[in-house]
């Protein structure tokens, strides 16, 4: 008996110490699902601050798809008004590429005309500057017949008679628009003429002269020679114009 209550004390100790051992498993599992419980809490607080985060994003995306349709509304109105305004300028590049061809056309023309204008417009005045100078000429050469006629003693001196019946000197070359050619041509310009007639458009006395005057014969034409021309007062009796005047008359 006494051998058997010696194992039974033996065998309660041990389950003693397994009783013991127990409680401190279980005071530590308890302390562990406090903490447990603790960061449970922890992470439900922030789950639901997480959450209410979540539901002001959901509102702010919301009203920012609202925005954005709003934006994709008007570049899509922006997009028909750029393919208008896109088919306009292909419609005036059209329009002005027409209008460049066709100024093109009238600027050639335009430009052809005035040249064909220009280059008659020159020619037309370098024969009236041929004719003046023939003409001033045919005058100062008739001019220096009379003269020498007259030095050799002729009775009968017809001005026009002279210049139509002598050659007309050609008048030295020079630039087409310049009038005096020459020194000599300025020379027998400066000579003056009297009661000659010739219809030259520049004036025929360039210095001052005695005064002689015209009258008209009551004789001459067709009936005969010219009047007589002397040498005095009436140094040409008849004027080759046909008008009386006391004074030279040139044009």
């Amino acid at each position: 008996m006494r051998a058997q209550l010696k194992d039974l004390q033996a065998w309660m100790s041990r389950l003693q110490a397994c009783c013991d051992d127990l409680n401190t498993q279980r005071s530590h599992l308890h302390d562990e699902k406090n903490s447990v419980v603790k960061s449970l809490n922890v992470e439900k607080d922030e789950v639901a601050k997480l959450r209410l985060k979540i539901e002001e994003l959901e509102n702010y995306n919301g009203e920012k798809d609202g925005d954005i349709r709003k934006l994709k509304a008007a570049l899509d109105e922006k997009k028909g008004k750029i393919d208008t305004l896109g088919k306009e300028i292909e419609l005036l590049q059209l329009v002005v590429a027409e209008d460049q061809k066709k100024g093109g056309i009238w600027t050639c023309l335009y430009a052809a005309t005035t040249t064909m204008v220009a280059a008659i417009s020159f020619i037309y005045a370098t024969r009236n500057i041929q004719a003046s100078r023939t003409s001033r000429f045919t005058i100062h050469h008739g001019r220096m017949l009379a003269d020498e006629a007259f030095s050799n003693g002729s009775r009968y001196y017809s001005p026009l008679h002279l210049a139509c019946t002598t050659s007309t000197p050609q008048a030295p070359t020079a630039l087409p628009m310049d009038p005096i050619p020459s020194p000599m041509a300025d020379e027998l310009v400066r000579r003056p003429i009297y009661g000659v007639r010739f219809g030259s458009p520049y004036p025929a006395i360039c210095t001052p002269r005695p005064r002689v005057s015209c009258k008209v014969s009551e004789k001459g034409g067709d009936d005969g020679p010219p009047p007589m021309a002397r040498r005095g007062k009436d140094r040409f009796a008849r004027c080759p114009g046909g008008s009386a005047s006391s004074n030279p008359t040139t044009t």
